[in-house]
């Protein structure tokens, strides 16, 4: 399993990454108690599919939280978000793929567990810059 953890200057350019493209909906929590530059906390971001039969989905990916702001509510509170801008883009379903540590998590939120996840790892190695 490629496993690949951005250090603090990638994350202005990843950020920015996500923000042009027109289908993802990125969503940011900015610690705001006196940390300048503002430090990015937490990220999450979804992506929209309109399925050939009609209709859209949302995959939702990169929800992240600094694990030294856990347990606050900012993973609830970007979730959230992500829900709320898949109704309004009239989304009839949102997937993910989580650790199964996570699947409680996820379930706190109002999502359900369902089917089996598959998927294939194109790249061996390091992920494109």
């Amino acid at each position: 399993m490629v496993t690949w953890i951005p250090d603090e200057s990638e994350w202005s350019e990843i950020v920015n990454r996500f923000l042009i493209q027109g289908h993802v909906r990125s969503y940011v929590a900015i610690e705001a108690l006196g940390s300048e530059p503002p430090q990015v906390i937490g990220f999450a971001s979804i992506s929209f599919e309109t399925k050939v039969r009609g209709g859209v989905i949302g995959h939702i990916e990169d929800v992240v939280v600094d694990a030294t702001h856990r347990g606050r509510g900012l993973g609830r509170m970007l979730v959230a978000a992500i829900l709320e801008e898949s109704r309004r883009r009239n989304a009839y379903r949102v997937y993910l793929e989580s650790s199964e540590s996570n699947v409680g998590f996820y379930k706190s939120c109002g999502l359900e567990r369902s089917g089996v996840g598959t998927h294939g790892d194109l790249l061996h190695g390091d992920r494109p810059a």
